[in-house]
């Protein structure tokens, strides 16, 4: 009976107006609920900036939360490397760097007492203390306890760095 009652009102209705008047009208009440066009680009003008900035925001602090641990990680290797001397057999300015510290390409040989070897760091260096990283200078550093061919600056005049190995080829041979 219900359904008999629904179609009875639909041809009450086309029989009160022709087809093109009735989509007209349900078009109408249906644009009533909703909001329009211009309302909605407004509200969407202001929401998507919001987005954008809260997206970046959650990606530059996971970002520092990994440097953070990085950072922790290598504290705690460096704290733990066992310090040696090195004399430098070859270093190697690289083409990236500032004004104060630059990255320099080394060629050490660790003077292990039990078994002198070579191994090779990238370190940002001072650039008043070129003059300490000659070729057959002395310069104090750690060994890495699990890797010893990681070695780490023992000076306060370097910074251990890593990720810039590939630009090695990059850079000039000899200090300037």
């Amino acid at each position: 009976m219900n359904i008999h009652n629904t179609k009875l009102k639909f041809n009450i209705l086309f029989q009160l107006y022709d087809f093109n008047e009735f989509i007209l009208l349900l078009s109408l009440n249906l644009n009533q609920k909703f909001m329009d066009t211009g309302t909605i680009i407004l509200i969407l003008g202001f929401i998507a900036p919001v987005i954008v900035v809260v997206i970046i925001i959650l990606v530059m602090k996971r970002n520092f939360i990994k440097r953070a641990e990085w950072a922790a990680k290598l504290r705690e290797k460096q704290m733990h490397a066992m310090p040696y001397n090195a004399r430098v057999i070859k270093s190697e300015q690289g083409v990236t760097g500032g004004d104060i510290k630059r990255i320099i390409y080394f060629t050490f040989e660790i003077m292990d007492s039990r078994k002198p070897y070579q191994a090779e760091a990238a370190w940002f260096v001072d650039t008043l203390k070129f003059d300490l990283i000659k070729p057959g200078c002395i310069i104090p550093v750690k060994v890495d306890a699990d890797d010893p061919k990681i070695i780490y600056p023992n000076v306060p005049w370097a910074v251990y760095t890593e990720g810039y190995e590939d630009l090695k080829t990059l850079s000039e041979p000899g200090l300037t």
